[in-house]
């Protein structure tokens, strides 16, 4: 964890009935959601979520998230790293995203700063490498968990963030 956090990588730990608005963070709440009351879990937003398994979430705001079962916990615990990007933001995406999720003229240059603190991550990165092998040590080697992209089911991500979105209009 401390060498994510030196890479200026998030990580943080929740129970998988935590409301998945605890995993994103107070910037990305601050720009896009007035309703803090959504109810869906961590589970739920996964649509379930089992060990040995690492999830990647990316999201329709080009944030990337990465969730996993952690073994061996007396409750059971969920570590998620993100937000990060896969590619670099230029400033006609950030403003695409900004008008397309209705944020106002005012707040564009937080959104801007906050796109330009979140971490780009590509995945030749050494921390992807760092992140395979704490999951072969604490899932017991190579080969002993899956990665689930969840880009393909976009589709379901995009219908809880856009309810979170429309809902604090």
């Amino acid at each position: 964890c401390g060498m994510l956090k030196k890479c200026r990588v998030k990580v943080s730990f929740h129970s998988p009935n935590d409301p998945i608005l605890k995993v994103l963070d107070d910037n990305f709440k601050m720009l896009f959601v007035e309703n803090n009351d959504v109810a869906t879990t961590i589970k739920d937003f996964l649509m379930g979520i089992s060990s040995n398994t690492i999830y990647k979430l990316s999201s329709p705001f080009k944030l990337n998230y990465l969730f996993f079962l952690l073994p061996h916990t007396t409750n059971e615990t969920v570590m998620s790293i993100g937000p990060f990007l896969s590619d670099k933001m230029d400033s006609r995406l950030i403003l695409e995203i900004g008008e397309k999720y209705s944020v106002s003229p005012a707040k564009q240059k937080t959104l801007r700063d906050y796109y330009s603190s979140i971490p780009v991550i590509i995945e030749s990165d050494r921390i992807f490498t760092m992140i395979d092998t704490f999951a072969e040590r604490i899932w017991g080697g190579v080969g002993s968990f899956t990665m689930v992209d969840t880009k393909n089911d976009l589709y379901h991500t995009a219908q809880i963030l856009n309810k979170v979105v429309s809902d604090s209009q």
